[in-house]
C-alpha cells in the first residue's frame, strides 16, 4: 500500500462555519451547530424534509442531485433567502438533504437563536414564515445522526457525545435503544414509545441495537419511526435517525462480489477516475464512495464511471469528523453484497508484491507509508470498532500481514 505522487489533502470534515439544518421524522426542523458560528464568516445550513412533512411542496417535488431550483427561506427579522443545493439521499431514511448559505440578514443579531429555514421549490406556493416550530440540535453536543438495519435485523445507531473520549467506550449495559414516533402535527415533546431495549454493543460512535419486537401499528405506518439512545441516568439523546426495516427488506440484494473498496471523500472528483480505473484493473469489483459534503461535481464523476461499466455508488454522509463511523457503516451495511472489503483513501493504490522490483514507477512512489487492510466482512467484530481502515476481528479470527 503506497501513496501516489499526488498527495491529496483529505478533508472528511465539514467547514467550521457549517450549520446543519434538518427536518426530523416529525414535521419540525432542527439546526445542528458543528463548532459554533463565526460571526464574520459565511454560514451554511442543511435541510432534510420528512417523507410526510406538513408542507406539501416538500413531498410533491423530488429534485435530482444536480438541480438547484430550490430555495432556503429564512425568517430573521426581515425574511431572506439563499439557493439550496441538493446533497442526495441519506442512507437510512432515504430523505433528501439540502445545503444552503445562511444569509447575513438572517444571522445578524440572532447568533445561536437562528431559526430554521423553510425550503421552497420552483413553482410552489409561497411559504409563510413562522408556520412551523423548530427543534434545534447542536452538533457539538450529543446527537443520534444516522442508523442502519444490517444483516440479521440488528439496528446500528450512530451517535456522537456518548463515547466522547477516544479509546474509552461506555458499557453497552448502560445504554438502551428507544424506538418511538410523534403525533403528526402534535407537540414534539410528547412521543409514543414503541420499544425500549438494551444495547448489544457500544464502541466509538456505533451502537448495535436489537430491532423492536413488533412492527409499527398499521395506523402509524405512514409515519417515520424514530430511534435514539438513552444513557443510564440521562434523558434520551436528540435524534435525526429513523428505523425502517421494510425499506431494507424490500430491495433486491445486489449480486455478491468478491472484493469491494470503500472510502470517504470530500472534493476529490478529479482524482476519482484514476483511482477507480486502476483498482478495477487489479481486481476490485465494486466501489462505495461516502461523500462528506463534496462541491466539485463528485456525483457527475460517479455517474460517468457507472455509465461506462464500473460498479460504483455514492452514499451521502455529511456528518463532521465521523470517518470511523462511516467505515463501520460500510463494513456492516454491505456484508450481503461483498465478501472482502478494502478500506483505503483515494491517494492510495494497492499493488502486488511481484511489482516491488519494477523500475517503473520510480522507487519514490513505492515507499511504504503504513499498512492498509483488506478484511473479510463476515469476520469483523460485532462492535465494528476500527482505527481508520483497521477493523477489530471476531475472537476466533486473526489478521495476516505480509512483510
Amino acid at each position: 500500500m503506497h501513496h501516489s505522487r499526488r498527495r491529496l489533502a483529505f478533508a472528511a470534515v465539514l467547514s467550521i462555519t457549517t450549520l446543519l439544518l434538518f427536518f426530523t421524522c416529525i414535521p419540525t426542523g432542527l439546526i445542528v451547530f458543528p463548532l459554533g458560528l463565526a460571526g464574520s464568516m459565511a454560514t451554511r445550513a442543511q435541510f432534510v424534509p420528512p417523507r410526510w412533512a406538513a408542507m406539501e411542496t416538500n413531498q410533491a417535488v423530488l429534485l435530482p442531485e444536480w438541480e438547484k431550483n430550490a430555495t432556503c427561506v429564512f425568517n430573521g427579522g426581515a425574511p431572506s433567502s439563499s439557493p439550496a443545493r441538493a446533497l442526495g439521499l441519506l442512507p437510512a431514511s432515504g430523505r433528501r438533504a439540502y445545503t444552503c448559505v445562511v444569509p447575513e440578514p438572517a444571522r445578524r443579531g440572532h447568533g445561536h437563536e437562528l431559526a430554521a429555514p423553510f425550503v421552497a421549490f420552483s413553482g410552489s406556493a409561497s411559504i409563510v414564515a413562522g408556520r412551523l416550530t423548530v427543534e434545534r440540535l447542536k452538533w457539538n453536543g450529543s446527537v443520534v445522526y444516522e442508523s442502519a438495519v444490517v444483516d440479521g435485523g440488528d439496528v446500528l445507531v450512530f451517535a456522537k457525545g456518548v463515547n466522547a473520549r477516544r479509546g474509552v467506550n461506555r458499557a453497552a449495559a448502560d445504554v438502551r435503544c428507544l424506538y418511538y414516533y410523534h403525533h403528526q402535527g402534535g407537540d414534539p415533546d410528547h412521543s409514543v414509545v414503541l420499544a425500549s431495549l438494551p444495547a448489544i454493543t457500544s464502541a466509538q460512535q456505533v451502537f448495535r441495537c436489537p430491532p423492536p419486537p413488533l412492527p409499527a401499528p398499521v395506523e402509524h405506518s405512514s409515519r417515520d419511526i424514530c430511534v435514539t439512545l438513552v444513557v443510564a441516568g440521562e434523558k434520551p439523546i436528540p435524534s435525526l435517525a429513523t428505523y425502517d426495516a421494510a425499506r431494507y427488506g424490500s430491495a433486491m440484494p445486489p449480486v455478491r462480489r468478491l472484493i469491494c473498496a470503500c472510502t470517504i471523500v470530500r472534493d476529490i472528483a478529479k482524482f476519482l477516475r484514476e483511482w477507480v480505473v486502476y483498482h478495477a484493473a487489479v481486481g476490485v469489483d465494486r466501489f462505495y464512495i461516502y461523500d462528506n459534503g463534496s462541491e466539485d461535481g463528485l456525483t457527475d464523476q460517479v455517474r460517468q464511471l457507472a455509465s461506462v461499466g464500473f460498479d460504483i455508488s455514492i452514499k451521502v454522509w455529511p456528518w463532521t469528523k465521523t470517518q470511523e463511523a462511516a467505515l463501520s457503516h460500510g463494513a456492516a451495511g454491505h456484508q450481503d453484497s461483498c465478501e472482502w472489503m478494502m478500506f483505503i483513501d483515494v491517494d492510495e493504490f494497492v499493488f502486488s508484491l511481484d511489482w516491488v522490483n519494477s523500475e517503473k514507477p520510480s522507487k519514490s512512489m513505492l515507499q511504504l507509508v503504513r499498512r492498509k487492510y483488506l478484511v473479510r466482512l463476515s469476520m469483523v467484530d460485532r462492535s465494528l470498532i476500527n482505527s481508520v481502515h483497521k477493523f477489530k476481528l471476531q475472537p476466533r479470527f486473526r489478521g495476516v500481514t505480509d512483510k
